[in-house]
């Protein structure tokens, strides 16, 4: 049996296996992370076995190095965690090449590592200094947080904003720090956000953002959590600016692209216009006409191509969609455009093609508009037209230049030989020789009344056809003068007609045309015929007609033979009854008289024209009856004579031949007895 000492020093052995024994418990239960409740087990028998005061102390030491161990064992598991959990979300960020994928991967990231139960993103405007929403994860009400702007001081993010660092909050709407606003604090209530923790994501000073993580319902955020969502906002600051710097070299790469794409097409534009303007250059040096040019340029850009005047009146024109007239608004706009004004695209509209408009100058002066129409216009169409611009205009200008020349020098012989002074006739011979004009060929001279139109374009065209003729041109009197190689004044009367012609133009010239002649003696009677014979055609309302002279002859015996006082002492005698009556009463018996004679007599007609009802008609006539007699109707020299009178009395009075032969006034109301 064993002693006394010998059972205490068996206990005590047997405590200090025990001690030994728990102190394995706690090695395993480091390494294995064991349950708390089996380490408190262990020590709780070794208390039992009645140790030392010593040894509990070391009991007790050993249990409480054992729960720091575990503690430190935990805080590096989870570290570690985090630090793999935050080298993936880098490696992620990494990858993506979008700015709003990697606000998304922010938002999911943060959400996950802070196990929150949403996170978002709001961006920095530079503009204004506020935040916006840009990416959400775990929202419920996604669109209506979009839509919230945050200034300086507003709730957490613009906490965040105002200091520049990490801010949190475990009671979102009980907290005083920031500012309170209605939807923010709906937004809050609506999704049931009580915790918040706020980071800034930074490029060096410059904050790009906020990043938050929210819970629903309480939660302590701690010192870990902080450093963790700020340390995810640092590397996701630096992704954000990557991926931005990134987008901004793509950006560049692809404007270099662009720019040299372009370089390209600039370089083959600059060769069609080359090639363009050297065709219209050569076909200027070539002498070609205006037209020509103007069907090239048609022709290579696919349109129709149009050069108007400086009034805005057509000139030239050439290629398809062919126009009748140019709508008003294109003539208003070119009219419009100031000297020297750049050249500009109408859109199409209604139907309508494009219009490309390019003003033509010279020295200041302007020479007209270059048009084209195209219904699909081609990037380019506007810089080549311009290129086309500068021949057409060139061969306006030499042309202008030619024609005043031709004026100076064919007009200066012409004027001579109208007026009756200058040289003798071998010197007059002598010139016209110079000038290509043989006097002995048959010629014919030509008068043109251009009405309103003005002279410039015209001037260009009669002088290249008195050139091209071998004969002169001049402007005399406010008319141009031509006097071409012909024996027959139809053909000349159509062929000038055909040089005055441009599309477009709404009132024709008045041409009038003399018989053919020869000598060099005779221009100045031809040219005196010819233009009698213009001034009848203007008196008998033949405006814009070609007039032969030989036409005129009747008028021109009886305007010629007789004393202005003559032709009023016979259209009195054969209208006088009727032109009183008519003075007298304010009646129409005269007009009616003209109508009647116009529509050889037909009632029905003379009723229609005269716009009277044809009882009306009827008792006229027998007014006419009753004042000049019952047989001035009938074919015989009386109806003649009222004709004539008629005639003379028209055209005199425009003429200027007769004074005031018994003038009738103005129509007043009259009855159906008139």
């Amino acid at each position: 049996m064993r002693s006394a000492s010998d059972a205490g020093q068996a206990g005590r052995e047997s405590t200090r296996v025990s001690a030994l024994e728990f102190m394995e418990e706690v090695l395993r239960f480091i390494e294995e992370d064991g349950s708390m409740a089996e380490l408190a087990e262990v020590r709780e028998a070794l208390r039992r076995t009645n140790p030392t005061a010593a040894e509990q102390e070391r009991i007790d030491d050993a249990f409480d190095r054992a729960l720091r161990m575990r503690e430190l064992h935990f805080e590096r598991s989870r570290r570690e965690q985090e630090l793999r959990a935050l080298i993936e979300t880098v490696a992620s960020l990494a990858a993506l090449r979008e700015p709003d994928a990697v606000l998304w991967e922010i938002c999911r990231r943060a959400r996950s590592l802070l196990s929150a139960d949403a996170a978002w993103i709001t961006l920095v405007d530079p503009e204004s200094g506020d935040t916006y929403h840009r990416a959400t994860d775990g929202i419920v009400a996604d669109e209506p947080v979009r839509r919230i702007r945050l200034s300086e001081g507003v709730g957490l993010g613009g906490l965040v904003l105002q200091t520049g660092t990490a801010e949190w909050t475990d009671d979102y709407l009980a907290d005083q720090r920031f500012t309170h606003t209605h939807t923010i604090d709906g937004n809050a209530k609506a999704e049931g956000f009580e915790a918040m923790l706020g980071a800034p994501l930074k490029r060096g000073d410059e904050l790009l953002g906020i990043v938050i993580a929210a819970n629903r319902g309480k939660r302590s955020f701690t010192p870990n959590d902080v450093r963790l969502l700020q340390t995810l906002a640092d590397h996701a600051a630096l992704a954000l600016s990557n991926v931005q710097l990134l987008s901004g070299v793509m950006t560049a790469s692809e404007a270099l692209r662009e720019a040299s794409w372009l370089s390209q097409v600039n370089a083959e534009l600059a060769e069609q216009a080359i090639d363009l303007q050297g065709h219209l250059s050569k076909l200027a040096l070539d002498g070609a006409k205006l037209n020509e040019m103007i069907s090239a340029i048609a022709e290579s850009l696919d349109g129709r191509a149009v050069v108007l005047d400086y009034e805005s009146h057509v000139v030239a024109a050439a290629g398809a969609p062919e126009e009748e007239t140019l709508p008003v608004a294109l003539v208003s706009t070119v009219a419009a455009t100031p000297e020297g004004g750049k050249s500009f695209q109408m859109s199409a509209a209604g139907g309508e093609p494009a219009r490309l408009v390019v003003p033509m100058q010279a020295r200041s002066e302007s020479l007209g508009t270059l048009l084209l129409s195209k219904h699909s216009p081609q990037d380019g169409d506007l810089q080549l037209l311009e290129s086309a611009a500068l021949p057409v205009a060139l061969s306006i200008a030499n042309g202008l230049a030619r024609a005043q020349a031709e004026s100076v020098v064919r007009g200066e012989l012409l004027d001579d030989l109208i007026g009756g002074v200058g040289n003798d006739e071998a010197t007059l011979l002598r010139r016209a020789d110079k000038l290509g004009w043989d006097p002995n060929r048959e010629f014919v001279v030509g008068l043109v009344d251009l009405g309103d139109r003005q002279r410039r374009w015209t001037r260009l065209r009669l002088s290249q056809t008195a050139a091209a003729r071998g004969g002169l041109m001049s402007e005399r009197d406010g008319l141009l003068v031509l006097v071409l190689p012909s024996t027959e004044a139809d053909s000349i009367g159509a062929e000038v007609e055909r040089a005055l012609a441009a599309p477009g133009d709404e009132q024709p010239a008045t041409i009038a045309i003399s018989r053919a002649t020869s000598g060099i003696e005779s221009v100045a009677d031809t040219y005196e015929e010819s233009r009698q014979a213009l001034q009848l055609a203007l008196a008998l309302g033949r405006t814009g007609q070609i007039v032969l002279a030989e036409e005129a002859d009747t008028f021109g015996i009886v305007f010629g033979s007789a004393q202005p006082h003559q032709l009023e002492r016979f259209i009195e005698r054969v209208l006088g009854p009727v032109l009183r009556y008519d003075q007298e009463r304010g009646a129409e018996l005269l007009t009616t008289l003209e109508v009647w004679f116009a529509n050889d007599g037909n009632m029905t007609n003379t009723a229609k024209a005269a716009f009277v009802h044809t009882n009306t008609l009827y008792k006229r006539m027998a007014r006419i009856s009753e004042l000049l007699g019952e047989d001035w109707r009938e074919p015989d020299d009386a109806r003649l004579q009222l004709q004539l009178a008629l005639r003379l009395r028209q055209v005199g009075g425009r003429l200027g031949r007769i004074e005031s032969a018994l003038e009738v006034p103005a129509r007043s109301d009259e009855d159906g007895n008139r």
